[in-house]
């Protein structure tokens, strides 16, 4: 179960974009973060962070969490 999600958040280019969710599960959680509905490869933590965002990095972030 999800019992925190990431919000949407507007960031000026150059900062930093930290998205993060918090599951509770009694079995193993795994996740997986996508971009534009396209995998975002080795992003497999409930955390994701953009260091220094650029242009390209603007559109809609998701999270598969399951378990």
């Amino acid at each position: 179960m999800i019992s925190v999600q990431p919000t949407n958040r507007e960031i000026e280019t150059g900062t930093a974009l930290n998205l993060s969710v918090t599951a509770v599960s009694d079995l193993p959680i795994t996740y997986h973060w996508k971009f534009n509905n396209i995998d975002i490869p080795n992003a497999t933590s409930p955390a994701l962070t953009i260091a220094d965002t650029q242009p390209s990095d603007a559109g809609p972030y998701t999270i598969a969490v399951s378990h």
